[in-house]
């Protein structure tokens, strides 16, 4: 979620629109707090500015609008999708995984070792 002058802009309580992008113009406010409550949905000269569902706003002091994206899209006006991430696993899950490899390795070296000298 991003936040504005510490007041959460998405609506993470039913996640619709917990991936925001806000025009590069107000990302950066300092400290003059403008607050979320002035923004309007944008006319219909934006009409077309949001992409892939995104939702456009205005703030009155603001020279430009700005998109709350869906969910899997990010960008000024959201034009880029989010990939899935791939996730990151714990020491133990990989601790466990090169212990398997290790254990499996060992019975087919102790197996071909065997075969070999039975043969012989």
């Amino acid at each position: 979620m991003i936040s504005l002058a510490g007041m959460n802009l998405g609506r993470g309580d039913t996640g619709q629109f917990s991936k925001n992008s806000l025009h590069p113009s107000i990302t950066n406010c300092g400290q003059n707090n403008m607050r979320t409550d002035h923004e309007e949905l944008c006319g219909s000269s934006y009409g077309s500015f949001c992409l892939n569902g995104g939702i456009c706003y205005t703030i009155p002091t603001a020279s430009s609008p700005f998109c709350r994206c869906v969910d899997n899209y990010t960008g000024a006006r959201c034009e880029a999708i989010l990939l899935p991430s791939i996730k990151n696993h714990s020491r133990g899950e990989l601790f466990v995984a090169v212990l398997a490899s290790v254990v499996v390795l060992s019975v087919l070296v102790a197996g071909a070792f065997f075969f070999l000298c039975r043969n012989n």
